[in-house]
């Protein structure tokens, strides 16, 4: 469960920024009521299958124990 939350916020100038609040959940029944009230977009994810799990599992070994040993990087 994704949710996207955006919101006006006053800075200490008077300034008003616009931004945005992404959070994340596997338990979204969880968020208080005063999160829920603020939630403008709910996005559900569904578990990746077995083939995207080993293919996030060989993206991450590659990109940050593979290369950096074979790069001399600690």
């Amino acid at each position: 469960m994704v949710v996207v939350a955006p919101q006006f916020v006053g800075v200490a100038c008077g300034v008003v920024c616009r931004f945005m609040l992404v959070l994340a959940s596997n338990q979204p029944e969880q968020f208080d009521w005063a999160i829920n009230d603020r939630i403008d977009e709910m996005v559900e994810f569904d578990s990746p299958s077995l083939d995207e799990r080993q293919r996030m599992v060989r993206l991450y070994f590659d990109e940050f124990v593979l290369r950096p040993a074979t790069e001399g990087k600690k």
